[in-house]
């Protein structure tokens, strides 16, 4: 990975290239788009916006180019700029000029929930839209079910509707913070060792920030299992108070020693059961902006 980082940085045209293949074999492996944005995010964190940007308009050009010669049509570039480059480029920018991964988690926050709000403008309905696409995508699976008399999967579809907005609108939180990670840390095996460690692990949340989750939280519990703007805006908070939540273990692993299964465990589980465990993240990061409970973290002495 350090070696792609250095080809990335040699210039444009090498971060461009590189670019356009992620997110051509992103087609095919949708996390590669990952790497794609990451890329833009590291010229950006060690080059400024410009030149994060002037990579971004390459790699748009280019899969314009291809999706033209290929389907007949640009509008794959434009996904790609929307969905992929430019958030991870905004992101980029705003750590670069806050250094405050906080900061730009929370832009990238406040990017998740416009997506929400765009999703509600945009539809009449958002529930009994996310319903009538998951049962025409799930169609075989529903039929096959009820063939084998395995029960209903429409029931399933139906329950996972009303809160399906908030779930893309998280991994979107998601899709961004990896590709920031990945960037950070490119930069920072590259110029400052260890560097993206400390920092990720000092990721806390402020007062103000958990008193406005609380009340968005109360708000989406008051409205019932029937979905809302509120759900859904609770879902991607949900999903950013858990990866701060995630910062606060990896801190205890790091200044207690303990072992790093720990870490291995926690993944595996959030693999299993990621919106309990997420849950349980976010209420430890809420917990600890009130309480400091890193304090208690004991250091282990040095050798």
């Amino acid at each position: 990975m350090k070696a792609l980082a250095s080809y990335v940085m040699r210039g444009h045209r090498q971060a461009g290239m590189l670019a356009v293949v992620f997110a051509v074999l992103a087609l095919l492996l949708p996390p590669l788009s990952n790497v794609s944005a990451a890329i833009v995010a590291l010229v950006t964190l060690r080059r400024g916006w410009q030149e994060g940007l002037a990579i971004v308009a390459i790699a748009v050009a280019v899969i314009a180019g291809l999706a033209y010669v290929a389907l007949g049509n640009p509008l794959l570039a434009v996904v790609f700029l929307g969905a992929v480059w430019l958030p991870a480029w905004v992101v980029a920018w705003v750590l670069r000029a806050t250094v405050s991964l906080r900061s730009a988690l929370s832009v990238a926050t406040a990017l998740a929930l416009a997506g929400v709000v765009w999703f509600y403008a945009l539809l009449d309905d958002p529930v009994a839209w996310w319903k009538n696409t998951l049962t025409t995508v799930f169609q075989q699976a529903i039929e096959q079910a009820k063939t084998a008399e395995m029960g209903d999967v429409g029931d399933l579809l139906e329950n996972a509707a009303p809160f399906m907005t908030g779930v893309v609108c998280a991994a979107f939180l998601l899709s961004i913070g990896l590709s920031l990670f990945l960037a950070r840390w490119w930069q920072s095996v590259l110029y400052n060792p260890g560097g993206f460690a400390t920092e990720f692990r000092a990721l806390r949340l402020t007062k103000a920030v958990t008193v406005a989750g609380g009340g968005l939280f109360a708000v989406a519990l008051g409205s019932g299992t029937g979905g809302g703007i509120a759900a859904d805006m609770s879902v991607v908070l949900l999903g950013f108070f858990g990866v701060v939540g995630l910062a606060l273990v990896h801190d205890w692993v790091a200044q207690t020693k303990a072992n790093v299964a720990w870490l291995m465990v926690l993944y595996l589980l959030l693999g299993f059961a990621a919106p309990h465990l997420m849950a349980v993240l976010a209420l430890a990061a809420i917990v600890d902006a009130w309480l400091d409970i890193r304090r208690f973290f004991t250091v282990a002495p040095s050798s």
